[in-house]
């Protein structure tokens, strides 16, 4: 897959005015280090793993950093509103072998299948198993997840969930965005974003992880792909960008 990185949002002539909207926002955000604490990172979707938070997952990795993750659904209701088990299993294969890229070991990796599209009704069930997952690793670990505001009801839900165990547990919530830089404003988010740049090598890594996710890119059993130039644009960023609250 041949991309070419770029440091920002790209100009008003992109096919995503929404993400030319947060050009200032990101310019301005501050550069952000990571810690050396164990993370957690709680994917709603398989995909979301790489285009939310594969550079962090990759360089911490890389720096020897423990990172778990936890696959929410297995994307089973992508095309099909009732759930696919055919894609669900095309889905959780194309996860793993882009956790593969990403450095994440299998024994990192942990499937809570919820039901895709409907992860809102599963809520406390989600918060439970998120706090059984951190009780595994201590008390010094960082939470990882979507924002609550991220524009897709699985994303919202596994946003509130991460909010939720991670005041219980008192730890630091790192919250990563997709949808929100296509379809809210910058001023819809509160709190200051930091920037976290990603070596050449990592985007690499994070462009393959990316290849991995065929049945998202490309046609699937004639549905056009859902992830198309004009979405994937962030992917192309040279930094990746969060929020991060402090206990």
């Amino acid at each position: 897959m041949n991309r070419t990185i770029v440091d920002e949002p790209r100009a008003a002539d992109h096919s995503s005015p929404g993400v030319d909207a947060w050009r200032n926002r990101l310019r301005a955000a501050p550069r952000w280090t990571p810690g050396d604490a164990p993370m957690v990172v709680v994917v709603p979707h398989p995909d979301d793993e790489t285009l939310g938070v594969g550079g962090l997952i990759c360089q911490q990795r890389r720096a020897g950093v423990d990172v778990s993750v936890v696959a929410v659904t297995d994307g089973d209701a992508a095309y099909a509103p009732n759930g696919d088990p055919v894609l669900a299993a095309q889905r959780t294969q194309e996860q793993n072998a882009a956790l593969d890229q990403l450095g994440v070991a299998a024994a990192a990796r942990r499937r809570l299948a919820l039901p895709d599209s409907r992860v809102d009704r599963f809520e406390d069930d989600l918060v439970a198993a998120l706090m059984d997952v951190l009780g595994e690793i201590g008390s010094a670990v960082t939470l990882v997840a979507p924002s609550h505001l991220d524009v897709h009801p699985d994303h919202e839900a596994v946003g509130r969930a991460a909010r939720r165990a991670a005041a219980a547990r008192s730890i630091e919530l790192v919250t990563y965005f997709f949808w929100t830089w296509h379809h809210r404003a910058p001023h819809e988010i509160d709190g200051e974003l930091v920037g976290y740049e990603l070596t050449a090598e990592t985007l690499g890594r994070k462009f393959a992880a990316l290849a991995s996710h065929r049945s998202q890119i490309d046609d699937w059993e004639g549905h056009a792909p859902i992830l198309d130039a004009g979405l994937l644009e962030p992917t192309l960023w040279a930094n990746e960008y969060f929020l991060v609250s402090r206990p």
